[in-house]
């Protein structure tokens, strides 16, 4: 993640540098790795957007919530996208 915002923060009880410094592999639930990554790299590069994309993530406490993704297209030259979370 390259910026979150605090409703991210809440919900998952890590604070904003732990977020933005820790791969986001560290957060998925390792049942769901391999869907995330497969996901996230159709996102990256174009092939398609999140759309409902539901995965598991752990919180700082050892909890799990899931989460459902939603992206934007590729914007820019650095290979950002925005992506937005609704905690189900």
């Amino acid at each position: 993640f390259w910026k979150v915002n605090p409703a991210m923060v809440n919900a998952l009880g890590y604070t904003e540098e732990e977020l933005t410094t820790l791969p986001f592999e560290h957060f998925i639930y390792k049942e769901d790795l391999k869907t995330t990554i497969n996901e996230f790299d159709e996102n990256i590069n174009n092939v398609r957007q999140a759309n409902n994309f539901i995965n598991r993530y752990i919180t700082k406490t050892g909890e799990l919530r899931w989460i459902s993704w939603n992206s934007s297209p590729v914007f820019s030259q650095d290979g950002l996208m925005f992506a937005y979370g609704r905690d189900i």
